[in-house]
């Protein structure tokens, strides 16, 4: 009776035993994909950063151009009618 009272009790450890390493190792792998994911994400947040940054310069570059451009069109204009304005004269 004894016998089997110690075998029931080492069964029970062991499968006790598997069951905490199977929660830890559960926890371990949890614990490193969260990491990982955790990497890309900042990883990918920057990219966003740069990207925005860059496409903010590369619109106020574009306002800049349509600016003197239309400055350009307006003194064109300007000297379209003065060259009118000499003709006529």
């Amino acid at each position: 009776m004894a016998e089997r009272r110690r075998r029931a009790y080492r069964w029970i450890i062991v499968r006790l035993f598997f069951l905490a390493v199977g929660f830890a190792a559960g926890f371990y792998v949890r614990d490193r994909h969260y990491e990982e994911l955790q990497k890309r994400y900042e990883q990918v947040q920057e990219t966003y950063e740069q990207t925005r940054e860059e496409l903010e310069q590369l619109k106020e570059t574009g306002q800049e151009a349509v600016e003197r451009t239309r400055r350009a069109t307006e003194e064109l204009q300007r000297a379209a009618e003065a060259l009118e304005d000499t003709g006529k004269s």
